[in-house]
């Protein structure tokens, strides 16, 4: 199993879209956004309320690869439930990480201002994700994408935080896209995540 500990925007859906095409069963918050049902949404929800190790390991068991939010704000989980997975932190420069952060946010947010019918249920339990404290105590996924310095802030707790629960993660930079195939075994990474394709993602993502 590889589980991907980078924040969004770090490259992890063309990262996992390669994983796929090589016929990897992936986990990411994109896909999972789109095919979820009321039982996915149903899991998440009761473990932001009581975290559970067992049904945790149960549920992503028959997964090759584990990445984005929902995911990441169980890493403490996934640490016990796959220790031995190997574990890859993805990171980017950090101004432009929080600029497309924040991006990214602001277009969902808006797109689901015109569309409050869409699973309303789903859009809950992510709310309620992207407000935890449970990796980075100081400042939430929602915090870092409303503020420039909050962002930054938490774009270095996490890589902090990361390194002292992951000591022997694989750290790369995802601009060094040869790194990431001789790491992966596959051949390329597409760049499809770009910020100029943003609200087509984001209407893509919430349709």
């Amino acid at each position: 199993m590889i589980v991907f500990i980078g924040l969004p925007r770090t490259g992890t859906l063309s990262i996992c879209s390669a994983l796929t095409s090589a016929g990897k069963k992936v986990f990411h918050g994109c896909t999972f956004a789109e095919t979820c049902d009321d039982k996915d949404v149903d899991f998440f929800a009761s473990q932001l309320d009581s975290p559970d190790l067992d049904s945790w390991k149960t549920y992503f068991q028959t997964y090759d690869v584990i990445s984005d939010l929902p995911s990441l704000a169980f890493l403490d989980l996934t640490r016990e439930a796959f220790p031995d997975a190997q574990y890859i932190l993805t990171c980017r420069d950090i101004d432009s990480w929080q600029q497309s952060w924040a991006q990214y946010m602001a277009c969902s947010r808006a797109f689901l201002t015109d569309h409050p019918q869409y699973k309303p249920k789903m859009i809950k339990m992510l709310e309620r994700v992207r407000k935890t404290t449970r990796i980075v105590s100081d400042v939430s996924f929602d915090d870092a994408s409303l503020d420039v310095g909050k962002g930054r802030t938490f774009y270095r707790s996490w890589e902090t935080k990361m390194m002292e629960m992951f000591p022997n993660c694989i750290k790369v930079n995802i601009a060094q896209k040869e790194d990431l195939c001789s790491i992966l075994g596959i051949k390329e990474v597409p760049h499809i995540n770009t910020r100029s394709s943003l609200v087509v993602q984001v209407k893509r993502r919430w349709k």
